[in-house]
């Protein structure tokens, strides 16, 4: 299969001129901090579910990483000043994820560039097609995430290109 036909050729691609993107958009981090392009995800997740207790663990699972991606982030996030763990009353041993005042300023302005970049993406797109192709990425997720890939299924009821 050539490289430019293929899903996961297309998706490197895209995924390449996205960050690139992202990173004209979004604001370079103050003198002296550096946070990833994880680190500002994870904020946005922290921000997201304020209130809530998160965990460490809600972090690997959203982001399908695992522990030591995620305790390496969360370490840098908490170096720079940017998240606190907190101890939960109910079992010391748990950590919940809180954003720091400094974070949040920072979310706001990466925020502006993450709707700048989204729009520029889904320009020329109806709402219909970016349903289709959220609903279509969802499978592509499910099917890497699943463990084993089955082979292709065969569409139900005949050979309609369409759903």
């Amino acid at each position: 299969m050539e490289q430019e036909r293929s899903v996961s050729g297309t998706i490197r691609t895209l995924s390449n001129l996205l960050r690139r993107k992202a990173m004209e958009k979004v604001p370079q981090p103050p003198e002296g901090d550096i946070y990833s392009q994880m680190g500002g995800w994870v904020m946005a997740f922290l921000h997201q579910r304020e209130g809530e207790e998160v965990f460490q663990r809600d972090v690997e699972q959203r982001f399908c990483i695992r522990r030591s991606t995620a305790s390496r982030t969360l370490k840098h996030l908490e170096d720079q000043g940017l998240v606190q763990r907190l101890p939960v009353e109910r079992d010391a041993r748990l950590k919940r994820l809180v954003l720091t005042d400094k974070a949040q300023a920072i979310h706001q302005q990466i925020q502006r560039g993450i709707r700048d970049t989204e729009e520029q993406l889904t320009a020329g797109m109806t709402a219909q097609e970016v349903e289709q192709f959220l609903a279509l990425a969802a499978k592509l997720r499910a099917n890497l995430t699943a463990g084993s890939a089955p082979g292709r299924e065969e569409p139900q009821g005949g050979t309609s290109e369409k759903d």
